[in-house]
């Protein structure tokens, strides 16, 4: 099951898996995360992280999504290409809603 920080932080991680558990008996939990594949370009994974590191996104897809860039990165580093993680908001600004975090505290966010 997928605990978010502000459950830790709450300190009540024993009473979420308990009710995920029995709600997992007669139906599919909401905090279930499930494996994606990312498949693409490096280019065209870009553009979609722009709106998936956003503030607006869900929060396990923004977390998922910071860590296939830092995966991505990593690679680069080790085979020599450049590539740098992409940003909630890159200039010129695409996304049409107000920036609730800002750039560094959209990814750093527990909600």
């Amino acid at each position: 099951f997928f605990i978010p920080k502000i459950v830790s932080y709450a300190n009540v991680e024993k009473e979420w898996i308990e009710d995920l558990k029995k709600v997992s008996k007669t139906d599919f939990p909401q905090a279930q995360l499930l494996k994606v594949n990312e498949r693409g370009i490096i280019e065209d994974f870009r553009l979609k992280a722009v709106e998936r590191l956003c503030g607006h996104a869900q929060y396990e897809t923004m977390k998922n999504t910071l860590i296939t860039a830092e995966k991505y990165s990593q690679y680069q580093r080790e085979f020599g290409e450049n590539y740098n993680k992409p940003s909630c908001a890159p200039e010129p600004k695409l996304c049409d809603g107000s920036c609730n975090w800002g750039k560094k505290k959209a990814i750093e966010r527990i909600v």
